[in-house]
């Protein structure tokens, strides 16, 4: 009788609680990784954004200060050498390439393709673009991993 008495005045956790506490704990994990996630995504799009604008603005003052007609010399290693940008953006967040040359549709504009850029971020990438006022083309390969816009 006394071992019985011992047995029901232990104090200590349930099988229920122990999964009811694993199960919550799994759920903040999720959440907080999904959070990251979507902000990281956000992020690399922002600066892509960033990237190309920057690329795009130094395009424009590189053809005058060489008194260009047109980008047909245009390169990000000419925007660099010519302090116009730095040597960082010629990677985009992905760890892609990114490259300028002149437009196809219009050589008066300067084409930038980024590489290696992951499906859903391209289409957000074109999306972001879009309310950019001096976007003329942009859009992705057909197999939807590089961007390419002409400015």
């Amino acid at each position: 009788m006394k071992s019985l008495l011992t047995f029901k005045q232990q104090k200590g956790l349930s099988l229920i609680e122990v999964l009811l506490a694993l199960t919550v704990s799994a759920m903040v994990i999720v959440m907080s990784t999904r959070y990251f996630w979507t902000a990281n995504q956000a992020a690399n799009i922002t600066q892509a954004t960033s990237q190309i604008q920057r690329i795009t603005n130094a395009s424009y003052q590189w053809l005058d200060a060489n008194r260009q007609s047109d980008f047909a010399d245009i390169t990000l290693t000419a925007l660099v050498s010519a302090n116009l940008i730095s040597a960082n953006d010629q990677t985009n967040p992905w760890g892609g390439t990114i490259t300028a040359s002149v437009g196809q549709s219009d050589p008066t504009h300067v084409r930038i393709t980024l590489a290696s850029v992951p499906q859903t971020q391209c289409q957000a990438l074109v999306r972001a673009l879009a309310t950019t006022a001096y976007t003329e083309i942009s859009t992705c390969t057909a197999d939807n991993t590089t961007y390419w816009g002409e400015f």
